[in-house]
């Protein structure tokens, strides 16, 4: 008879921990979904930590294609492209002072620069003036 309570109680508590791990990873996996990184006042992980500072251009200064710090392209959480420009992550129809993400794709950005558009490549230092 002993034996038996202990067994059912090993058993109940078995089963409550199956419980509450299974509510435990559903609560998790609901968070994971609504995580949005936001890079503002954050360090740019382009940057060296070691070395020459960086000298940036301020948003509003943004005037020419001489004022665009082309930093690279990625995709975020969602799988989305970005570019990375001034140490900004920008979407397509992002703005940032006069400039203007066209279009991204994997090895290029077309941005507008004061009706002028621009393709910023992954290879190449600067912009080239599109068409």
């Amino acid at each position: 008879m002993i034996t038996q309570i202990k067994y059912r109680l090993h058993r109940l508590f078995l089963l409550g921990i199956a419980f509450l791990l299974t509510v435990a990873s559903f609560l998790y996996a609901q968070d994971i979904d609504k995580f949005i990184y936001d890079s503002h006042g954050k360090r740019d992980p382009f940057i060296p930590l070691v070395g020459l500072p960086h000298i940036r251009t301020a948003v509003s200064e943004i005037m020419s294609i001489d004022d665009v710090d082309f930093q690279g392209i990625a995709r975020d959480a969602r799988g989305r492209r970005i570019v990375i420009i001034n140490g900004e992550m920008l979407t397509k129809g992002s703005e940032l002072g006069a400039l203007k993400v066209l279009k991204i794709t994997d090895n290029e950005a077309i941005v507008l620069i004061r009706e002028k558009k621009y393709t910023l490549n992954l290879y190449e230092k600067g912009g080239e003036e599109s068409d």
